[in-house]
């Protein structure tokens, strides 16, 4: 505990509340993974930043990215922008068919969230692609991540369009894991471990104010390393 009181906790120097608030896990990444080998990870630009990061180490093995900036739950279902997979363009069900992977992990919902046209119908759309996906891969397993805060500086934190953001993600994280729930899915809260001691995302992994930097993937992989091996001793996603 940093304080006793709001009061106290708001005093602390910036350097103090910008650091993040958990340790990631405790995991070697330079031990050789098998656990992802069937596995794919789709998402947007956010996921995009962590395959170039995990290119230049291999620290998640075999796993298959689907991941393409721009991209949200409403241009997949409206097919405004798709994936690409082994080259050719593709809707994002007919990538996971073809890869035949066994799991996915998706990371979706930010740029969802920052428009106001697509924010009242981001549930709606994951219920249309849940069903291409199973209608297509009907035993493919489903990951849900929890999505990531913002970073943003004392200045730009006071912004209400700043502080709006992160009030929805963390919503929509509370939302997810019922919906993930509800709907046969897994559920990762990768947002427990991306957070600053004021909600924010660390300073030490931002790199602008949606994506993580080279530190802040490396806590990513830590965390989904973990959770796999977590799953081979036992323990369920929740």
């Amino acid at each position: 505990c940093l304080a006793q009181t709001q009061e106290e906790l708001a005093s602390l120097p910036t350097e103090i509340l910008s650091a993040p608030k958990r340790l990631p896990p405790e995991i070697g990444l330079e031990e050789p993974c098998t656990c992802f080998d069937n596995a794919a990870i789709a998402g947007d630009s956010i996921t995009y930043f962590l395959f170039q990061w995990e290119s230049k180490t291999n620290y998640l093995g075999d796993m298959l990215f689907l991941a393409r900036g721009g991209v949200s739950m409403n241009g997949f279902v409206y097919r405004s922008k798709n994936i690409y997979y082994k080259g050719k363009e593709m809707h994002l069900e007919d990538a996971i068919a073809k890869s035949q992977v066994e799991r996915v992990y998706f990371l979706m919902g930010s740029n969802d969230i920052q428009s106001k046209n697509q924010r009242p119908h981001l549930f709606e759309n994951w219920d249309i692609m849940l069903e291409r996906i199973r209608e297509k891969s009907p035993d493919v397993e489903l990951v849900l991540l929890s999505n990531i805060p913002l970073y943003g500086n004392d200045e730009e934190a006071k912004s209400e369009k700043f502080q709006n953001h992160n009030s929805m993600i963390e919503e929509y994280n509370i939302q997810l894991k019922q919906y993930a729930e509800e709907n046969g899915c897994l559920y990762l809260d990768l947002c427990y471990y991306v957070l600053d001691h004021q909600g924010r995302m660390p300073e030490m992994y931002s790199q602008g104010s949606y994506h993580m930097n080279e530190a802040g993937c490396l806590n990513w992989m830590k965390i989904l390393r973990h959770y796999a091996q977590y799953e081979l001793e036992g323990g369920t996603l929740s």
